[in-house]
């Protein structure tokens, strides 16, 4: 007479296809979760470096925009009174420019705000200013070196900012301004494709021309 054996409920596999459909799912279930959440992740992180440059691109078209209006103003005073030096652009004194404190990175000195809030479609705002460098003399109104910062800061819809700042130089020290007849960028044709209609050839320094 043979023993009964005895039940172990190790032995018995009833069930075991549903327990493994279960853990798969759940495994599945937590991948499916993570690879969504790096996608979330990864959209956002594209979509905010986007936003940076854009943001960058808008405070470097602000430069190039400050830079043609004080430049113009520097001529303006030139034809006027002969002076050379910035003094004409840390002013507030000129139609439309603020005086403000714009704390940098290298100085807290007085900036003058010349392109305030300027509005390039639904994208961006960039604010200009133009402040003196550190030339030892003390005075914020006062250009002892002819070199100037310009600093322009842009800021998207959104909240993103961001901000371009450049050293500018006035070489013209005494006589009249230097600078040459061709226009910048612009041929004979005005059409940015031409060449110019005067080529450079003589490239010794000159001492004045006529600004008019």
């Amino acid at each position: 007479m043979n023993p009964k054996k005895k039940y172990s409920p190790l032995e018995n596999q009833d069930g075991f296809a549903l327990i493994s459909a279960m853990i798969f799912l759940v495994l599945l279930t937590v991948i499916g979760i993570a690879a969504n959440n790096t996608g979330t992740i990864e959209t956002m992180i594209s979509a905010s470096e986007k936003n940076r440059q854009s943001a960058f691109f808008a405070a470097d078209a602000g430069i190039e925009h400050g830079k043609i209006v004080i430049m113009n103003a520097l001529k303006s005073e030139f034809a006027k009174t002969g002076a050379t030096d910035w003094d004409v652009v840390l002013s507030d004194s000129q139609s439309g420019v603020e005086s403000y404190n714009y704390k940098t990175d290298d100085s807290d000195e007085e900036s003058f705000i010349w392109i305030n809030n300027r509005s390039m479609g639904s994208a961006a705002t960039y604010k200009v200013m133009a402040r003196d460098n550190d030339d030892d003399d003390d005075d914020v109104f006062d250009d002892a070196d002819n070199i100037i910062y310009l600093t322009s800061i842009a800021t998207l819809t959104d909240g993103t900012f961001a901000g371009v700042e450049i050293g500018l130089s006035s070489t013209v020290d005494s006589g009249s301004a230097t600078g040459y007849s061709a226009q910048a960028g612009s041929g004979s044709g005005k059409s940015y494709k031409s060449d110019d209609a005067n080529t450079m050839t003589d490239f010794t320094p000159q001492t004045s021309i006529d600004m008019n």
